[in-house]
Protein backbone atom coordinates (compact mmCIF):
# COMPACT_ATOMS: atom_id res chain seq x y z
CA UNK A 1 0.00 0.00 0.00
CA UNK A 2 2.90 2.39 0.69
CA UNK A 3 4.17 2.00 -2.87
CA UNK A 4 0.74 2.79 -4.30
CA UNK A 5 0.36 5.89 -2.14
CA UNK A 6 3.87 7.09 -2.94
CA UNK A 7 3.41 6.52 -6.66
CA UNK A 8 0.13 8.46 -6.62
CA UNK A 9 1.94 11.36 -4.96
CA UNK A 10 4.67 11.09 -7.59
CA UNK A 11 2.17 11.09 -10.47
CA UNK A 12 0.43 14.15 -9.00
CA UNK A 13 3.77 15.98 -8.93
CA UNK A 14 4.12 15.78 -5.14
CA UNK A 15 7.61 14.29 -5.24
CA UNK A 16 8.56 15.33 -1.68
CA UNK A 17 5.48 13.59 -0.27
CA UNK A 18 6.16 10.49 -2.37
CA UNK A 19 9.54 9.72 -0.87
CA UNK A 20 8.40 8.67 2.63
CA UNK A 21 5.87 6.05 1.54
CA UNK A 22 8.19 4.77 -1.18
CA UNK A 23 11.02 4.38 1.33
CA UNK A 24 8.63 2.36 3.51
CA UNK A 25 7.74 0.15 0.54
CA UNK A 26 11.41 -0.55 -0.20
CA UNK A 27 12.14 -1.25 3.46
CA UNK A 28 9.18 -3.63 3.69
CA UNK A 29 9.95 -5.58 0.49
CA UNK A 30 13.56 -4.83 -0.50
CA UNK A 31 13.56 -7.47 -3.24
CA UNK A 32 10.83 -5.81 -5.34
CA UNK A 33 12.44 -3.92 -8.24
CA UNK A 34 9.40 -1.76 -8.97
CA UNK A 35 9.58 -0.27 -5.47
CA UNK A 36 13.21 0.73 -6.03
CA UNK A 37 12.30 2.16 -9.44
CA UNK A 38 9.47 4.26 -8.00
CA UNK A 39 11.70 5.54 -5.20
CA UNK A 40 14.46 6.36 -7.69
CA UNK A 41 12.06 8.32 -9.87
CA UNK A 42 10.83 10.27 -6.84
CA UNK A 43 14.43 11.06 -5.92
CA UNK A 44 15.01 12.31 -9.47
CA UNK A 45 11.98 14.55 -9.08
CA UNK A 46 13.51 16.12 -5.97
CA UNK A 47 16.99 16.44 -7.52
CA UNK A 48 18.52 13.89 -5.15
CA UNK A 49 20.76 12.54 -7.88
CA UNK A 50 22.94 10.17 -5.85
CA UNK A 51 19.99 8.55 -4.10
CA UNK A 52 18.16 8.29 -7.43
CA UNK A 53 21.11 6.54 -9.07
CA UNK A 54 21.44 4.07 -6.19
CA UNK A 55 17.72 3.21 -6.24
CA UNK A 56 17.55 2.89 -10.02
CA UNK A 57 20.69 0.74 -10.15
CA UNK A 58 19.19 -1.53 -7.49
CA UNK A 59 16.00 -1.80 -9.54
CA UNK A 60 18.04 -2.88 -12.56
CA UNK A 61 20.00 -5.42 -10.50
CA UNK A 62 16.72 -6.93 -9.30
CA UNK A 63 15.56 -7.43 -12.90
CA UNK A 64 13.24 -4.51 -13.45
CA UNK A 65 10.60 -5.02 -16.15
CA UNK A 66 11.52 -4.11 -19.70
CA UNK A 67 9.33 -0.98 -19.97
CA UNK A 68 10.73 0.54 -16.80
CA UNK A 69 14.30 -0.55 -17.56
CA UNK A 70 14.62 1.97 -20.37
CA UNK A 71 13.60 4.79 -18.01
CA UNK A 72 15.99 3.65 -15.28
CA UNK A 73 19.11 3.51 -17.45
CA UNK A 74 21.60 6.39 -17.15
CA UNK A 75 21.17 9.12 -19.71
CA UNK A 76 17.42 8.66 -20.06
Amino acid sequence: MSDTLGWIYYKKGLRDLAIGPLQQAVAGVPGKPTYHFHLGMAYLGTSEWTKARISLQQALRLDLGIDETELARPGQ
